[in-house]
């Protein structure tokens, strides 16, 4: 069986951490978030992929590709979606390409092994379509799927009263009958195609059953990168090979030639600390699980608390990282503080800078969305800042505003105090 994957979004509510990066490709710990997916997919036995992407991107993808295939020995290919014209368009990108019954999945979200593999045992049981479905408290917000059991009755997309509360979580197991109904699809207003159209047909003409995820994931908006940072920690042992590590003491593991001097103080708990090739820790550095901490790293006298990422050479001192990914050879060098936030590649941060992740009230954070969204409520009190690559932060600058976003190659002038987004120049 194939499963295609649709991956053309422009991606524009996750920006700024899309400007350089189509978001499937966005890295997660030590991968990509769309190779993650890959893992579930070859252990649920597909590994015949074919990924729907946008025009732009060429090499990042072909980069992809020529990694999953060595690594997961998967037969990954591509087709251009050219012109974002909605997900109904975007599977029939694929027609030609399929002959028998297919997985089709959203490439911004994330779906467990045990899921897909009960829903292909679910159509090779009934041999109907199947849609994944997912319990939520603001059903209102998404596409509702109204059903008896497990027989759904229609799509519902953003009620203003939900008669369910399982939504359309984006995955299907479609027949090469759908395209078909593709073809005879009308555009919306927006002039986009929606698979959704024809998937309600599906319920109309009974082929369609659902299915309860028991795990779901979204990666529309930047937030909703922590969350699931914290679950690819409490599942590191589930997509990686264990066997590359020494386990260094209870809870740690370390790749070859690392260092860690004997006043560094490590307090995994239930977490693990992940310690790759290269990387050096000395001075009275307190690390926290779960942290993973990237090849060729130098860490000197901080604290990196639970579910941060250093990605690889990175050089941090006299700083704390708390609950944070930094990217690709971004630097917090001199008495830095960086919480609840995701900094991009080659960055850097000023002596004495520091991130406000928290609002003196205690209430939810609110943030806008894309470059001049609207302003919404993330459910979380702590939220710091959302960075793309190459930002430069001058010395005792303050990014004062809990859940800013700033544009790639932005400039920060010493002392500046950042209350709002700052988009590229």
């Amino acid at each position: 069986m194939k499963a295609v994957i649709l991956a053309a979004g422009e991606g524009t509510r996750f920006w700024p951490l899309s400007e350089n990066t189509p978001k499937p490709l966005v890295r997660i710990i030590n991968k990509y978030f769309l190779e993650y997916q890959i893992i579930e997919l070859v252990y649920s036995g597909i590994k015949d992929i074919i990924i729907v992407k946008g025009k732009s991107f060429d090499d990042l993808f072909e980069k992809f590709k020529k990694e999953m295939q060595e690594k997961y020995d998967v037969n990954l290919n591509y087709t251009i979606q050219p012109d974002t014209l909605g997900t109904g368009d975007a599977f029939n990108r694929v027609s030609n390409l399929i002959n028998e019954p297919f997985l089709g999945l959203m490439g911004d979200n994330h779906y467990d092994r045990e899921d897909i593999k009960k829903i292909l045992e679910i159509f090779n049981e009934c041999k109907k379509c199947v849609i994944g479905g997912f319990e939520v408290t603001n059903p209102e917000a998404y596409g509702v799927i109204e059903h008896k059991g497990s027989k759904v009755q229609s799509l519902v997309e953003k009620p203003k009263k939900a008669s369910s509360n399982i939504i359309n979580a984006g995955i299907y197991l479609l027949k090469p009958g759908i395209f078909k109904m593709l073809n005879n699809l009308k555009p919306h207003e927006n002039g986009e195609f929606y698979v959704t159209d024809s998937i309600s047909q599906l319920a109309d003409d009974d082929d369609l059953v659902l299915h309860k995820l028991k795990t779901w994931f979204d990666m529309g908006k930047p937030y909703q990168i922590l969350d699931l940072t914290k679950y690819f920690f409490d599942n590191f042992r589930k997509f990686n090979d264990m066997k590359k590590y020494k386990e260094y003491a209870e809870g740690i593991y370390v790749d070859k030639n690392v260092t860690i001097s004997k006043n560094v103080e490590c307090y995994p708990g239930n977490g693990l600390i992940i310690v790759e090739e290269g990387s050096v820790i000395l001075g009275a550095t307190l690390i926290f699980g779960n942290v993973y901490i990237g090849p060729n790293c130098k860490v000197k006298n901080s604290v990196l608390r639970e579910t941060s990422v250093l990605s690889g050479d990175n050089n941090v001192s006299f700083s704390e990282i708390k609950d944070s990914t930094l990217g690709l050879r971004t630097n917090a060098p001199h008495f830095n503080y960086i919480g609840d936030s995701y900094i991009g590649e080659d960055c850097n941060f000023g002596a004495g800078s520091k991130v406000a992740n928290t609002r003196h009230d205690r209430k939810n954070i609110k943030m806008f969305i894309e470059k001049k969204g609207v302003l919404e409520d993330t459910g979380k009190a702590k939220l710091g800042v959302f960075m793309g690559n190459n930002v430069k932060i001058g010395i005792n600058a303050s990014l004062g505003q809990p859940g800013i976003l700033i544009g790639s190659n932005v400039r920060i002038p010493p002392g500046a105090k950042i209350c709002r987004n700052v988009v590229t120049s």
